[in-house]
């Protein structure tokens, strides 16, 4: 049975949560977690005024996770000839699956997120009352 929104939300905010706090405990010298989380967010700031719906939090946290979903199918999806043609986050969740990997896949087990019901949904049919 398909996780209903509502609680898919919950379980969104609680993974990205987890996956913050301790990706930047495990890279001890910086903060790069929280920095990931501040890339979507600049770039779910230029998308809420396309999208409209939701919030700018709501759209970091999905573009966070989706991003750090799709690095986790290839994490070589990107190289450094593409740096100039993708967006920071998506270059930015490779690197961290290259460095992180197991640490990201115990989090989302752990957390219990469920990741096959995530990649059925965009954005906006999740956040939106119309879809």
């Amino acid at each position: 049975m398909k996780t209903s929104k509502t609680k898919l939300k919950k379980q969104l905010t609680a993974a990205v949560n987890s996956l913050v706090y301790h990706i930047d405990m495990k890279a001890t010298a910086s903060h790069v977690g929280t920095e990931y989380f501040l890339l979507c967010k600049e770039q779910a700031k230029s998308d809420f005024q396309f999208f409209g719906t939701g919030s700018v939090a709501s759209q970091a946290k999905f573009c966070f996770m989706e991003s750090l979903l799709n690095a986790l199918e290839d994490e070589n999806r990107f190289d450094m000839k593409s740096l100039v043609y993708c967006v920071k986050h998506a270059t930015f969740a490779q690197s961290l699956v290259l460095n992180f990997r197991k640490l990201i896949e115990s989090e989302l087990e752990k957390t219990g997120f469920p990741v096959q019901d995530f990649k059925t949904y965009q954005y906006r049919d999740l956040y939106s009352e119309l879809y």
